[in-house]
């Protein structure tokens, strides 16, 4: 038989089993202190907290037995009070917030469309292209920011006119991202500001600004937006002020802004604002002279979706219902419609536009190509569009690439090296919409 010395106390499976017991207390709150700590800085760190808290609540019933057993002992009964107490401050510290997440700062007063108070100082501190720059990183991580990403570069093109010393040059550092919302703040800022006839007329004359058509096209766009602003929403008054531009072309481009404001309001739920009709979706291009109908049905399918809680398929039916020589101008702004809701998506753009009947399917397919090298301001992103397109829509679709290309460059070589991007079967048919041959 063993001997036991005098000094030494037998050490028994139960205090094996109390020293157990104790270790898993002590784990639960370790568990539960960085369980804690760690969802600070990632959702895990929940599932740690959670995992603590369970095993405290498995061992403290047992913990608690042999207390009882050992009747209630001075140092264990102290353990536990610890345990629990601090059980209970992790629990408080995990489940009530200490601070609240007040989303982003907003510059107040000085846009039409709030403007996030980092893009402000961008364009104070940086510049309007450094601006846009950071509004297409946001745009990219947040669909939020993306489906609204028009209105906040119009909002910085509106802003940019406080830094710069020219309307003219706050317009030079636009760029044409996010549908040249950028532009048309500047535009209809100023020209909100200014009320001068005189200034309507020449701010966007031809040799007034350098560049392409394509800034010239968003210069008179804006103009459109203005325009229905100046005239405090009443339609036919706006188009009549563009009538007071110079060719076709600029008119044309100007009534495309003013049925564009037309719509905003509409969205923004301003429709006390707004010439529509809640019974005809096709209105007002049904009650509108013969000149202002290609642009009235190219926004008229975005009045048609408000009103029918986008339900393309009644849209397209919709457009089937319009005069002969609009019906496939109607189909290509749902084209446009397309590619915004589904915000560029070549796949499921298509997709909805395989809800149009097939006769008239290319006009949604072109309306939503040309959003797509719009909306960037370059053709690479239509071009991949064109080329998910089914083969009986490519021609069609690579012939408004060429257009698009036609607005956006003034060199014939440079247009015919961009439509040198395109599948090599369907070369002519961007040469042909590019105006090369």
């Amino acid at each position: 038989m063993m001997a036991v010395s005098a000094n030494s106390t037998p050490t028994t499976a139960g205090d094996h089993g109390d020293s157990r017991i104790e270790g898993l207390l002590l784990l639960a709150v370790a568990s539960q202190s960085l369980g804690l700590a760690a969802s600070t800085f990632t959702a895990a760190g929940l599932w740690l907290f959670v995992a603590g808290f369970a095993l405290l609540m498995l061992a403290l019933p047992v913990f608690l037995n042999r207390e009882m057993h050992n009747g209630g002992s001075l140092i264990p009964t102290a353990v536990v009070s610890v345990v629990l107490l601090s059980s209970v401050i992790l629990a408080i510290a995990a489940l009530v917030p200490t601070k609240t997440d007040a989303g982003p700062e907003f510059v107040s007063g000085s846009t039409t469309f709030p403007l996030p108070k980092d893009l402000a100082q961008a364009v104070e501190k940086r510049g309007t292209e450094s601006a846009l720059d950071d509004l297409q990183r946001m745009a990219a991580e947040n669909t939020d920011i993306s489906s609204q990403a028009h209105q906040i570069a119009h909002a910085i093109g509106e802003y940019s006119l406080n830094y710069y010393p020219t309307a003219g040059e706050a317009l030079a550092h636009c760029r044409s991202d996010f549908q040249s919302g950028c532009i048309h703040g500047v535009v209809e800022s100023y020209l909100t500001a200014s009320s001068g006839q005189d200034s309507f007329v020449t701010f966007c004359a031809k040799g007034q600004l350098q560049g392409s058509d394509f800034l010239r096209f968003n210069c008179l766009h804006g103009l459109g937006h203005a325009a229905l602003s100046m005239a405090k929403y009443k339609l036919q008054e706006a188009l009549n002020q563009c009538d007071l531009l110079g060719v076709e072309w600029d008119r044309s481009s100007c009534y495309g802004g003013v049925f564009m404001e037309n719509v905003v309001t509409l969205y923004e739920g301003n429709d006390f604002l707004t010439t529509y009709s809640a019974e005809d979706h096709l209105y007002p291009c049904t009650a509108l002279p013969s000149q202002y109908l290609v642009q009235c049905y190219l926004m008229q399918s975005s009045v048609i979706l408000i009103l029918n809680k986008y339900d393309f398929a009644a849209a397209f039916t919709e457009c089937d219902t319009a005069p002969a020589e609009f019906m496939m101008v109607c189909q290509q702004s749902l084209g446009r419609e397309v590619s915004g809701f589904t915000l560029r998506s070549a796949p499921e753009s298509l997709k909805l536009c395989g809800l149009a009947r097939a006769e008239v399917r290319d006009g949604c397919i072109v309306g939503a190509a040309k959003n797509f090298v719009d909306y960037f301001g370059r053709i690479t992103e239509g071009i991949a569009f064109c080329g998910a397109a089914p083969s009986s829509s490519k021609a069609a679709c690579y012939f408004a690439i060429g257009e698009e290309v036609g607005v956006l460059s003034p060199d014939l070589s440079q247009r015919s090296k961009d439509c040198g991007q395109v599948e090599a079967s369907y070369l002519d048919a961007c040469l042909r919409g590019a105006r090369v041959k």
